[in-house]
């Protein structure tokens, strides 16, 4: 799981040019200056292509921070 966390704040930090001590896991992707849907598509797609995996819309719809991103995940890998 740990290394789910640092995969997925490694794609964000990407997805919004931030350094990674600038995101932690209990972050709220509304929270983060600048967030918008693009960006969240985004972050959905670089997550899809990091962990070769695909989301539905109700799953996209419930990726809401980075400790909602990285349950999903466990849950599909």
């Amino acid at each position: 799981m740990a290394e789910t966390k640092q995969r997925v704040i490694r794609v964000l930090a990407e997805v919004l040019n931030r350094s990674l001590e600038s995101l932690t896991e209990a972050n709220s992707f509304i929270k983060i200056p600048d967030w918008d849907s693009l960006y969240h598509l985004n972050v959905i797609l670089g997550l899809e292509k990091e962990f070769s995996i695909k989301f539905d819309i109700n799953e996209v719809m419930e990726i809401t921070s980075v400790d909602s991103a990285v349950a999903l995940i466990e849950n599909k890998i």
